[in-house]
């Protein structure tokens, strides 16, 4: 049984029924009582809680008081911090269609879970041997740090965050949403291009595959931080189907110093646009190397999918 399946017996959709139960009844009375967005009460509960204190703009004293039960009640939930995560996640699928905002903005759990089966099974024997205490991940791409905090949530090993996103407001959000599950996340408010001394052992990206300034953005996140990674490193992207088809491609493995080990395309039918496949990259130049390049059948299709996976697992233990 693989660490997501222990941690699947673990979570009790009780609670995080109760816990989505409890914000979602908190957001509501502040856009009902205080003329709020639903996005703009989430946030101002997150800093209710943060500042162990209910605010009182544009509210009674009764409804202070309501408010505050609400908020000491979700203040006290102790459960797991993946079940704050999954019930978050589906309040801020609601925040986001209140003020017609991109989902594209929270990635998929289904994603999160093959980084993490990727992940776990880069770094498990170094964990194992006592190698390393912990790992560092770095996601260049932040958005709401679904991604990030759901893979922190799910290894089997500690790790440490951080997160670069441009937009502040996102930023926030990002913010926002790692404290309330209790993970520490650091987060830069700059663009995943600027100049920045950031090292990690695994850095990760859900890129937004289009061009800036005329430039392929996943080619010059790649470049960038290929030479900003420590001894035991990866690179692991969501990109588009056609990251070998633009017309940078040339200049691009031109410029790229390490090799790309691994490409899973995923199930054209998790995608309402273009299909995506997981890019895993070493900074490392190998001579040889067997490039893994498949793709994972359908969930549904239980006993390949599950194979598939024993594959994939087998082949990241050769680095």
């Amino acid at each position: 049984m693989n660490n997501q399946e222990v941690l699947e017996n673990k979570i009790n959709m009780k609670n995080i029924d109760a816990y989505y139960d409890l914000y979602d009844k908190a957001c509501m009375f502040l856009v009902e009582h205080a003329n709020l967005n639903y996005l703009q009460a989430f946030l101002r509960i997150y800093n209710d809680i943060k500042d162990a204190n209910t605010s009182s703009k544009s509210l009674s004293e009764k409804e202070v008081e309501k408010l505050s039960e609400y908020e000491d009640k979700i203040a006290a939930s102790y459960i797991l911090n993946e079940e704050i995560r999954l019930a978050l996640v589906l309040i801020l699928i609601k925040a986001f269609k209140h003020v017609d905002a991109s989902l594209d903005l929270i990635t998929p759990d289904y994603i999160g879970y093959l980084f993490t089966f990727i992940i776990q099974n880069l770094f498990e024997k170094e964990i194992n041997k006592e190698k390393m205490e912990r790992i560092s991940i770095l996601d260049i791409n932040l958005g709401t740090s679904n991604l990030i905090n759901l893979i922190a949530n799910n290894l089997n090993f500690e790790s440490v965050l951080t997160g670069i996103e441009i937009d502040e407001g996102y930023a926030y959000v990002a913010s926002a949403f790692s404290d309330l599950q209790g993970n520490e996340l650091t987060v830069y408010r700059n663009s995943c291009l600027d100049y920045m001394q950031l090292s990690a052992n695994v850095i990760i990206g859900d890129l937004d595959c289009v061009y800036q300034d005329g430039k392929y953005l996943p080619y010059e996140a790649i470049l960038k931080y290929q030479n900003t990674t420590v001894d035991r490193s990866f690179m692991i992207f969501l990109v588009d189907n056609d990251f070998f088809n633009q017309i940078e491609l040339v200049d691009f493995k031109n410029r790229f110093k390490g090799t790309i080990i691994g490409l899973i395309s995923l199930d054209p039918s998790l995608f309402k646009k273009k299909s995506k496949s997981i890019l895993i990259i070493s900074p490392k130049k190998y001579k040889q190397v067997d490039t893994l390049a498949t793709m994972l059948p359908p969930t549904k299709e239980e006993i390949k999918y599950r194979e598939a996976l024993v594959d994939i697992k087998n082949w990241l233990k050769r680095f």
